[in-house]
């Protein structure tokens, strides 16, 4: 019998070793992955120090590997108005539980300014308690410095066409050969604007494109081999004799089990799946559920059934839009109730949101400055002209506010420069 035991043990020990030596695979592949992406990844605790950190955030901060800033603060680092600023925000989300969510900011190089798109989540622990955070930047340099070109270039055509207007007033002749002229560019910066807002189009799909391409490498790569791990964590766990090594792997499962959690809640965060897997009314159905759960407004959906043809682009563009108006009900409109509805009438697809807060009077209030947040309404209406779609909105004060998207199904042949055959 004395045999037969230590038999046992030496073969649970086997296992032991071969779950081991898989778990070190499997956090050598995680591991490698997060060291070899561009972004800068980082976890911090509740008192802002560095709990983990990849290559690229050191190499960024300027520090000799990640190990050297386990411990530091961004005071160690950074200007101390900067790493104020990051302090006051990450205790913001230590404190309210709330994520934020691609926050421009910069970094400064000798030289030059890096861009970057900052995402902050709370760090939980398997009780839900916020233990820190977790710090994704995401480098928008390229698109900044396109950005700013743009924006000179149409200062630089608007100087032209002021210059222009003046040698109007010199002679008859010279005005009827500078009307022709102004005239002409007229066209042209009608012409420069629509390829602008065609380009903002393109850089809004872009950033999207690559949140969905960030969020399914979340799920794909690092979910995936967190859950595998688990699963083999588990099958170690029951096959072991050893009550207090079982109880260490069950405290280890459970952390895996919060990291799966967290990465899914990334996932959501950055890119939510089922705009692309279940269509455009399934993800505006999650996004007022979502709603309702995060602000507590009694927010309900409806939508009359009839098939609504929308291609990715357009999908995308009213989700935003929808989005947008729901966060702008939830934070400034003193709302109890919200109703999102979609419908097809006739040859346009309505999207509205519809609200009981205390309104505003519309005449009043510019359509730029209706909403707070980054990706704005203005910016929404912009893209919505460029396909021929418009947004609506109808407010009175004291009296709720319904703001309705619209797009034509066929939005293609109604793009502002096409000619209808």
């Amino acid at each position: 019998m004395g045999k037969n035991k230590i038999q046992r043990q030496v073969t649970s020990l086997q296992k032991l070793r071969q779950m081991e030596d898989s778990l070190a695979k499997d956090r050598s592949l995680l591991r490698t992955l997060v060291d070899n992406l561009p972004n800068q990844i980082y976890v911090k605790d509740t008192r802002g120090r560095f709990v983990f950190t990849n290559p690229s955030c050191a190499k960024i901060m300027r520090a000799k590997d990640p190990e050297e800033m386990i411990g530091k603060t961004d005071f160690d680092y950074l200007q101390v108005e900067r790493a104020n600023r990051a302090y006051a925000e990450e205790q913001a989300v230590i404190r309210t539980g709330e994520s934020l969510i691609n926050r421009e900011g910069t970094h400064h190089v000798p030289g030059t300014n890096r861009y970057f798109l900052i995402t902050k989540v709370p760090w939980r622990d398997n009780k839900g308690n916020i233990i820190g955070i977790i710090g994704i930047n995401h480098e928008i340099t390229k698109i900044k410095q396109i950005e700013g070109e743009l924006q000179n270039a149409r200062f630089e055509l608007e100087n032209r066409v002021e210059q222009r207007t003046a040698e109007l007033k010199k002679t008859n002749l010279e005005l009827r050969n500078e009307i022709a002229e102004r005239k002409m560019a007229q066209d042209k910066l009608l012409i420069y604007q629509e390829q602008l807002r065609s380009l903002a189009s393109e850089l809004s799909l872009s950033e999207e494109r690559i949140r969905r391409q960030m969020a399914t490498d979340v799920h794909d790569r690092i979910g995936q081999t967190l859950a595998i791990s688990k699963i083999k964590l588990e099958s170690l766990r029951e096959s072991v004799s050893s009550q207090e090594l079982a109880k260490s792997l069950k405290e280890i499962s459970i952390l895996i089990s919060q990291t799966i959690e967290s990465t899914r809640s990334l996932t959501f965060e950055l890119s939510p799946p089922v705009l692309y897997e279940l269509g455009f009314e399934a993800a505006v159905e999650w996004l007022v559920r979502h709603t309702k759960e995060q602000h507590g407004l009694a927010a309900r959906f409806k939508d009359d059934g009839k098939y609504k043809p929308l291609d990715d682009n357009v999908r995308i563009l009213l989700f935003q839009g929808v989005r947008e108006l729901l966060v702008n009900v939830a934070k400034h409109s003193v709302a109890k109730k919200v109703t999102v509805s979609t419908r097809r009438v006739k040859n346009k697809i309505q999207v509205s949101v519809e609200d009981d807060g205390i309104g505003f009077n519309t005449s009043k209030v510019q359509l730029r400055g209706y909403t707070k947040s980054g990706f704005g309404l203005f910016n929404i209406r912009e893209r919505l002209k460029h396909i021929g779609g418009c947004v609506d909105i109808d407010s009175k004060s004291g009296q709720g506010t319904r703001v309705t998207l619209s797009v034509p199904i066929d939005h293609q042949k109604n793009k502002p420069g096409r000619t209808k055959k």
